[in-house]
């Protein structure tokens, strides 16, 4: 979740992005967009028959704030209400969205600690949450960041909305909202599940993977959708340009025919640490090994050599640990990227390989030097 964020210059991904897409990245990110709710309604009494308020909450009214129609939800804090709840019920197929727009208008923000969107299921729940600023403000929601209560049945059968307000202090406040809208971008991270045999630890590190690449591409203006590999259908990769796979090393025989017809199709990938026989077919690569450093410091930075590509940076740190070893199988893919050790001598072995259908690094992508990346 995340408001104006300042821009940072992240020369690393820029060139991955742009190059992989195979034309400028900012032509590529178009968004296609699904309003939920304009929250437009005709009068009170029509908004109160579709948001329904708790037994504690009041229930909305319709209003027209700077010429344009909202709902308004009080929030009676000072009545020792904890929270205040308005549901919707609605069924929602969004499994081939990556995040949420909300916009907000806030009275007395300081009053309330967080505001909550949640979706319903049949058996669970996902919910986020975000912090409110004075007066109007669109609130993004990134996918990565719902946590799950209850066991959730999918992004595929959602039954119900939520929007809920915590109380930070007793003092009254108030809440308008407007535009529920949900987005698809050209740029899609697929994280494994358990489903698929991959282990609680590899998730975590795979969903922290998808996070830090997720916030630097934030910064960098290019919004992102999120798939658990269970919900990879035939067409859900249709009209996307790059697929990331932050590290799954069981790719579901479903998955990988859907990635296969995406790359047959002109999409590209780029896959990090973990590479399997079916992603290494489509990279025309060759897994050949793995190897933890054998010393403090041997796989520190990467240094990048491809002079035809303009604003490659020379170089990028990274204090890495583990490696996969992997080599090009044809001719047109190649590595532009060696790992040097702390002392700033080559190890000789692989850290980037592109080809026409995408790129492979070989460990995660880490926090540490965020410019460079």
């Amino acid at each position: 979740v995340h408001a104006n964020r300042p821009m940072r210059r992240s020369n690393y991904l820029i060139f991955l992005m742009a190059l992989m897409v195979s034309s400028p990245l900012s032509a590529q990110v178009e968004n296609s967009e699904k309003i939920i709710d304009t929250f437009d309604y005709a009068n009170s009494a029509a908004a109160q028959k579709v948001w329904i308020n708790s037994k504690e909450t009041p229930p909305v009214e319709s209003v027209v704030r700077e010429g344009k129609r909202g709902l308004r939800m009080s929030a009676p804090f000072s009545q020792g209400l904890e929270r205040t709840i308005h549901d919707r019920a609605i069924t929602l197929d969004l499994s081939q969205y990556g995040d949420f727009t909300l916009d907000v208008f806030v009275e007395n923000p300081d009053v309330v600690s967080t505001f909550n969107l949640y979706f319903r299921t049949r058996s669970g729940w996902y919910g986020v949450s975000s912090s409110l600023a004075q007066g109007w403000q669109r609130v993004e929601f990134n996918k990565t960041a719902f946590r799950s209560e209850g066991n959730p049945s999918g992004w595929k059968e959602i039954t119900g909305i939520r929007l809920s307000a915590w109380a930070a202090t007793p003092i009254d406040s108030a809440l308008i909202v407007r535009g529920l809208t949900a987005r698809s971008h050209k740029i899609a991270f697929i994280l494994p599940t358990s489903e698929a045999g991959t282990s609680a630890g590899d998730i975590q590190v795979a969903q922290r993977t998808a996070k830090l690449l997720t916030k630097m591409l934030e910064e960098m203006g290019v919004s992102t959708d999120t798939f658990e590999d269970k919900m990879i259908q035939a067409d859900t990769l249709n009209g996307r340009r790059l697929v990331i796979l932050p590290l799954n090393p069981n790719i579901p025989p479903g998955v990988a025919g859907a990635l296969q017809r995406f790359v047959g199709g002109g999409g590209k990938l780029f896959a990090l640490y973990q590479l399997t026989d079916s992603v290494a077919a489509l990279l025309h690569l060759q897994r050949t090994g793995w190897m933890r450093q054998e010393r403090l410091g041997q796989f520190a930075s990467i240094q990048l050599d491809a002079p035809e590509v303009a604003g490659l940076p020379r170089s990028v740190r990274q204090a890495s640990w583990n490696i996969t070893i992997a080599e090009p199988t044809d001719r047109r893919t190649r590595v532009i990227g060696y790992w040097y050790d702390s002392e700033g001598k080559p190890t000789g072995y692989p850290a980037l390989i592109l080809g026409d259908n995408g790129a492979f690094f070989s460990h995660t992508v880490l926090s540490d030097d965020w410019d460079g990346k």
